[in-house]
């Protein structure tokens, strides 16, 4: 993956995936997000929120399915 970072953060919840550091290519919102589980955190008015990807999406009116986000 050319241009691609990682983060080395393992996540907390499954202790499994890689937490993804991405953009949402319809809202240009950064978010991060478990590669195993689909966690999500982002930032909301200065507070970190945890949900997960499916209702992450769902809020925004769009499909919860990985070609609609971008690791960057």
């Amino acid at each position: 993956r050319k241009n691609k970072e990682r983060l080395t953060m393992l996540c907390e919840f499954c202790k499994q995936g890689d937490v993804l550091k991405v953009v949402v290519t319809k809202t240009h919102e950064t978010i991060e997000i478990c590669d195993e589980c689909e966690t999500v955190w982002y930032n909301k008015d200065g507070r970190i929120i945890v949900t997960n990807y499916d209702q992450y999406m769902s809020e925004r009116g769009i499909a919860p399915v990985w070609s609609e986000i971008s690791i960057i």
